[in-house]
């Protein structure tokens, strides 16, 4: 375990394999820090380094270190920008994080939902299956479900299996948040009709979960 003063030099070293270990500190770490705001202006430094693997490992640590950055706003920005990263393997981390740190954020209003929505209109597919990830994991926490429901009902279409396949896991752990419900009961079943077998497998798993709870809910 490096301190604080070591993790400082390492994100501040020329070479990149230091660079990255300065990362995967800060992730593991941060909660035990001396000085979190030294801490989180060598993240945010490293979140705009030139090489990948760095950025890929800050991705990680900033999606682990959220709940204890003092400037969590500028955190979010950071992922955002990440998630639009050239290099796949960032934006996919920076995704993930996004999910994750949404339920943290102190100001979860419309405009950070926003942030999530346009994300999921990326042209490249993709770029599409990593901010459905994100989606999903943030959906409990969203404050207009009716936006995320449709999101959820677009997204259950979409061409890309991968994407399909996280929609049809998620229908069934957000089932009960959902406003429409009529219309996600609608898009699961269209899915155990899909031509891949994953997306029909989880499909009729969520439909499995949903009527467990209704009966659940209809004895109690």
């Amino acid at each position: 375990m490096f301190c604080q003063v070591e993790i400082h030099y390492l994100a501040s070293s020329e070479r990149v394999e230091d660079r990255k270990k300065a990362a995967a500190a800060l992730g593991s770490a941060f909660s035990q820090l001396p000085d979190k705001y030294r801490g989180w202006l060598d993240l945010h430094r490293l979140a705009q380094d030139q090489d990948s693997d760095v950025r890929c490992s800050v991705a990680f640590a900033l999606g682990f270190s959220f709940v204890h950055l003092p400037d969590k706003m500028q955190g979010w920005q950071d992922l955002l920008r990440l998630a639009r990263d050239r290099e796949s393997i960032v934006r996919f981390a920076a995704a993930d994080a996004l999910g994750s740190s949404f339920a943290l954020l102190r100001d979860r209003d419309q405009g950070r939902q926003d942030d999530l929505h346009r994300h999921i209109q990326d042209h490249n597919s993709r770029g599409r299956w990593e901010a459905t990830c994100a989606l999903a994991n943030a959906f409990a926490f969203l404050p207009d479900k009716d936006l995320g429901g449709q999101d959820f009902h677009r997204l259950a279409q979409d061409h890309n299996i991968h994407v399909r396949q996280v929609i049809a896991r998620s229908l069934g752990t957000s089932f009960s948040l959902l406003p429409d419900k009529a219309q996600g009961w609608q898009d699961l079943h269209r899915l155990t009709r899909d031509k891949d077998n994953l997306v029909r497998m989880y499909a009729y798993h969520s439909l499995g979960k949903v009527s467990v709870s209704n009966a659940l809910d209809a004895h109690e």
